[in-house]
């Protein structure tokens, strides 16, 4: 994809499917992102990964919110949106995730969950 790109919605990436975006520009993750069996989702930007501060779960939560690969160049930030809502004050991500910078944003510094 040539530019900025924007998910919109939750997305589930069933057993069997593979997709994987190669973006010129900023990706903006507006929903969940989830994977079920042995489904692929990859996103490779050369540009930052901004997720939604409405895309988490409850600060009790351990249900992971990206599933996937997620790859942003050596200069870009993979950022999480600030948030203080109780619903989405966590973020849990499942995968990988290599960035040169890494913006967590959230409510306070017990809402942060990675699990692999």
């Amino acid at each position: 994809i040539a530019g900025d790109m924007t998910t919109f919605g939750d997305w589930t990436v069933p057993t069997g499917e593979n997709i994987v975006f190669i973006v010129t520009g900023n990706v903006t993750i507006g929903g969940k992102i989830n994977i079920t069996g042995d489904g692929f989702v990859a996103f490779i930007v050369n540009g930052n990964i901004i997720v939604n501060s409405t895309v988490g779960v409850t600060s009790a939560s351990t249900t992971s919110v990206l599933d996937g690969m997620y790859i942003v160049s050596s200069t870009g930030t993979f950022q999480t949106g600030l948030t203080t809502a109780a619903s989405s004050a966590r973020f849990v991500g499942k995968g990988m995730f290599i960035a040169g910078n890494f913006l967590l944003q959230i409510a306070h510094a017990s809402s942060l969950r990675a699990t692999n």
